[in-house]
Parts: C-alpha cells; sequence; structure tokens
C-alpha cells in the first residue's frame, strides 16, 4: 500500500485524483482517506514493483481545482483574478463614479460618463474592465474590490499582499 499527500489539499482534486488513477489501473485500488490524502493498493500486476507503479502513477496528468480567488499588490496596483470569481448584484459609488451590476434582463442604461452597468453573475475580469474603461486608477479598483468582499458580494477569496 502507498500513501500520497497532496500538496495543496482539496476534496476535488482529491476526488478527481483518485478517479484518475483508478481509470488508469483498471481498477478500484486509489481511495481519498481526506482532502490531503490518497491510500493506494498495489495491484497484483504491480506486486513487488512499487518503483513502477508509482512511476506511473506519478506520469498521470491531473487538473487540480482552481479557487476562486482575487490577488492584489497594493504597492504596484496589480490584481490578478482567478476565471470562477463572481459578483453577486450590486451598486457602487465613489464619488463621481457610479457602477450597477443588475439583472440580465434590465432595460436601465448608462447614460452618464462615468456610470458603468454590468449584468449579474459577472466575473471580476468583466467589472474590471468597466472600472478601466471608467479611467478608474489601481488604488481605487483594489478600495472598490475591497469593499465588494465586504460587503459579501464577491464570490471567490480576496488576497492582499
Amino acid at each position: 500500500m502507498f500513501r500520497l499527500t497532496l500538496h495543496n489539499p482539496d476534496f476535488i482534486t482529491a476526488a478527481r485524483t483518485v478517479l484518475t488513477i483508478n481509470k488508469q489501473l483498471g481498477g478500484q485500488y486509489a481511495s481519498a482517506k481526506d482532502a490531503g490524502t490518497i491510500d493506494i493498493v498495489t495491484p497484483f500486476a504491480y506486486e513487488n514493483r512499487g518503483v513502477e507503479l508509482m512511476a506511473s502513477i506519478e506520469a498521470i496528468e491531473i487538473n487540480p481545482d482552481i479557487k476562486a480567488r482575487v490577488v492584489v499588490n497594493e504597492r504596484t496596483g496589480t490584481v490578478i483574478i482567478g476565471e470562477r470569481v463572481r459578483i453577486s448584484k450590486i451598486a457602487i459609488s465613489q464619488g463621481s463614479l457610479s457602477v450597477k451590476v443588475q439583472g440580465k434582463n434590465s432595460k436601465e442604461a448608462a447614460t452618464e460618463e462615468k456610470v458603468a452597468v454590468i449584468d449579474s453573475g459577472v466575473s471580476v475580469g468583466d467589472l474590471v474592465q468597466a472600472l478601466n474603461r471608467l479611467g478608474v486608477s489601481p488604488k481605487d479598483l483594489i478600495t472598490l474590490l475591497q469593499s465588494i468582499k465586504a460587503a459579501g458580494a464577491l464570490h471567490g477569496e480576496l488576497e492582499v499582499l
């Protein structure tokens, strides 16, 4: 028996790993004990050939789960956004800036120069693009993202460096 430990424990990644190993080995040899531990029973074909078994498992390509995360570097103004981050229906107002994230069927249009209207369920990337079109500074963008997270409308982790 062998025990694998995932570098970044995650239930989805562990489940994918077990499914992929079992498919590759052609049976039920791998099982997840928790989010970071996978036990593998040696198949008969690999009896006394543990190195070869682990080499074949090591060669398997697994797609790890990607967390919904926004990483912000306040010093440089850099914002990195994961593809799974979403924003709920919100309205933002800061100075002369106004942003509305609303339902897809809403007919309200942006008539002012400093107004952006965005459909609900959009990614943070869509919001950042809209804010960039309005000329929002990186510092203000970071403040807005922190406020959206504090309001509970940012669905993902916000990491500020």
